[in-house]
């Protein structure tokens, strides 16, 4: 049964997720960010892939890629450097489509 969580990013990225008792991978580039989502996801037993929007911008193609083929949510947050956006609608998109309820309503853009 899948139960892990892994955030995907460089140090400064996942710092405080390992702090909080996430399993990180620590990648330096976007090739490396590549190659660490394909390889979480094929992975059975993890259930969540959080990785920062920075890098995500870069492997959009590859994220779109997995999401339709892995049972592990990828979800993209923002970065330590604030949000650009992209990825609170996204996280909004998630949540009405689960549960049925805007519970973040109206994002200034």
């Amino acid at each position: 049964m899948p139960n892990r969580t892994i955030a995907i990013g460089t140090r400064d990225q996942v710092r405080a997720f390992r702090g909080a008792g996430v399993e990180v991978v620590t990648i330096t580039n976007a090739k490396e960010a590549k190659a660490a989502l394909r390889e979480q996801s094929l992975d059975p037993s993890v259930a969540l892939i959080l990785i920062s929007e920075y890098l995500a911008a870069d492997i959009q193609e590859e994220l779109d890629d997995i999401r339709s083929r892995s049972t592990a949510i990828v979800l993209v947050i923002p970065s330590h450097k604030g949000s650009q956006h992209p990825s609170l609608l996204e996280l909004k998109t998630l949540i009405e489509h689960s549960i049925g309820v805007d519970m973040i309503g109206k994002l200034d853009t």
